[in-house]
């Protein structure tokens, strides 16, 4: 059973401070808001203490509520590993992303291939990085390009004009494939990625150094649609980031 997170219910959450097993609100919530917390709380394993006067977690605490806060909704269930790009999302990217033919692109965790098939339909060259060994033997069956194992493990590969791509976003691993995919890119080239809404709102180190980061960057965060991840099975909540390197002079 899903049950949606109101907006200032998210924010609380996110907001908060983690140690260990414990999760401290910031500032006093009203009640309604509060009960939107409290049944994330209970939904992750957690429950207020009295006592302590903040909500205990049998294990992590930040990891527990990790899920809700991506996803926007309250679940006993969740996997926010990879989630494979719906046409909308893919339709979106390649809107961003006005392929020319010719373009190298790479798509990182690549999944099933839908980016890299979009990519492909355009007239572009595509290069793919999939972890898992089965589908990565399906991609290069179609005729991709395909390096196996960890996009993070690759340094040396590229330069490309694009980099499209759909990253895990379970402990805010997004972050870290989409910084780690920036380096990819020739000077002036592209970066378009699907990512967690948290990127935009969350006031963790992480979240608030990569918003830092893309400022920097010029890049800017657009939401997608709500359900715009119906199809692969998942009310999760995502933007789509571009970015795109300095060109040389």
């Amino acid at each position: 059973m899903t049950k949606p997170i109101s907006p200032a219910a998210l924010q609380a959450i996110a907001s908060a401070s983690f140690s260990g097993g414990e999760m401290r609100l910031a500032g006093k919530l009203d009640p309604k808001t509060y009960a939107a917390v409290d049944a994330v709380v209970a939904a992750a394993g957690g429950k207020w203490s009295r006592k302590a006067r903040v909500h205990l977690f049998p294990g992590d605490a930040r990891t527990a509520v990790d899920a809700a806060i991506e996803s926007g909704a309250a679940t006993r269930k969740q996997d926010l590993g990879q989630f494979d790009s719906t046409p909308v999302v893919v339709a979106r990217i390649v809107e961003l992303a006005q392929i020319s033919p010719g373009a190298s692109v790479l798509e990182p965790s690549a999944g099933l291939g839908a980016i890299a098939h979009a990519a492909a339909a355009a007239g572009a060259v595509v290069t793919c990085v999939e972890l898992d060994p089965s589908r990565a033997e399906v991609l290069k069956a179609e005729g991709f390009k395909v390096l196996a194992g960890d996009f993070l493990t690759f340094s040396h590969i590229g330069p490309f004009d694009l980099v499209l791509m759909n990253p895990p976003f379970a402990g805010q691993a997004d972050i870290d494939h989409v910084r780690h995919a920036a380096a990819m890119l020739r000077p002036g080239g592209l970066l378009v990625a699907v990512m967690s809404a948290g990127v935009g709102f969350r006031q963790d180190r992480k979240a608030t150094e990569f918003r830092a980061w893309l400022q920097d960057l010029g890049g800017s965060i657009e939401s997608l649609p709500e359900g715009a991840f119906k199809a692969s099975g998942t009310s999760v909540r995502s933007v789509i980031v571009t970015v795109r390197t300095e060109a040389r002079a």
